[in-house]
């Protein structure tokens, strides 16, 4: 039905996930099988079929020591007043911290 308005699934890309359950169920498009997937990154939040959240957490984490790297030279350099140093990290490293690494 999509195909015919000129939309196709790409099926080397497309991967499925159950949320909390062990099914062994497999899905095809056609004759192909799909992929299917323990975690993925959906909007930004990497979502496990547990509902365990470690991985968002660790990505979190990981995104905002990149951020981190990024202004340590400000940060740390000794001549930055601390006030500024405050305001650098409350704009840059907290925002990854807590919404995730689009900044």
């Amino acid at each position: 039905m999509l195909e015919n308005g000129g939309l196709r699934v790409n099926v080397a890309k497309t991967e499925y996930m159950f949320c909390g359950s062990t099914d062994s169920n497999t899905i095809r498009i056609g004759s192909d099988l799909i992929t299917r997937s323990d975690k993925f990154r959906y909007l930004g939040s990497v979502l496990h079929e547990s509902g365990n959240v470690d991985d968002d957490v660790q990505a979190l984490r990981g995104a905002a020591w990149v951020k981190w790297r990024e202004v340590t030279g400000v940060v740390c350099d000794r001549k930055m007043p601390p006030k500024l140093k405050g305001q650098v990290y409350k704009c840059i490293i907290r925002p990854v911290l807590l919404y995730g690494g689009e900044c």
